[in-house]
């Protein structure tokens, strides 16, 4: 995702990815995951995540980082739980408590299948 490359991205996604953002609401696909990369990278948004710290519990990894970017709205401190299966990432969440605005809901609205209880 830092990089900016979507063949980099593509690679690492398994093709069933369920994504989960602060407020609950959540994509499914790699494909609609590369959807949500390509926009973040034609919109002009820096974005970033820097991971602070990482431990491996069974088949997950929790992460404590941040996103930075230019976009005042999309800084915030941060925890992840992902789960690899293989080489590839089928599961991302995200949790933060000051989150203002999402990357779907400024992206890819029309991508969002249904809210979860966050």
């Amino acid at each position: 995702m830092n990089s900016e490359d979507i063949d980099a991205l593509s690679a690492v996604l398994a093709d069933d990815l369920e994504f989960l953002d602060a407020r609950g609401q959540r994509i499914v696909g790699k494909a609609n995951a590369l959807e949500m990369a390509r926009r973040l990278f034609d919109s002009g948004i820096e974005y970033r995540l820097q991971v602070g710290s990482v431990a491996r519990v069974g088949g997950q990894l929790l992460m404590r980082g941040k996103a930075t970017s230019n976009e005042p709205a999309f800084c915030n401190d941060l925890l992840w739980r992902v789960h690899v299966s293989g080489r590839q990432i089928d599961f991302w969440e995200t949790h933060g408590s000051q989150v203002e605005q999402t990357l779907l809901q400024a992206l890819v609205p029309d991508l969002v299948q249904r809210s979860v209880a966050a």
